[in-house]
């Protein structure tokens, strides 16, 4: 699976969440100042390639992670 938020400043923040085979996958960012806060969260078990709107890609197990961009 890929997770590639695209924020919006107009918007400020987003919260979404979507039920997989594998659990609940999660993608929560929002604006502070200039910087972009990101949460994300993987069932155990999946694995998923995480791509910030920077270009840093990862590719995660099951957990929840952390990026400022």
């Amino acid at each position: 699976m890929h997770i590639a938020p695209r924020p919006c400043k107009e918007l400020g923040f987003v919260n979404c969440e979507m039920n997989t085979v594998n659990g609940k996958v999660e993608s929560n960012w929002y604006y502070k100042g200039e910087k972009v806060y990101f949460e994300i969260t993987v069932p155990h078990g999946a694995e998923a390639k995480i791509i910030l709107p920077n270009g840093y890609t990862q590719t995660v197990n099951g957990g929840t992670y952390h990026f400022t961009v």
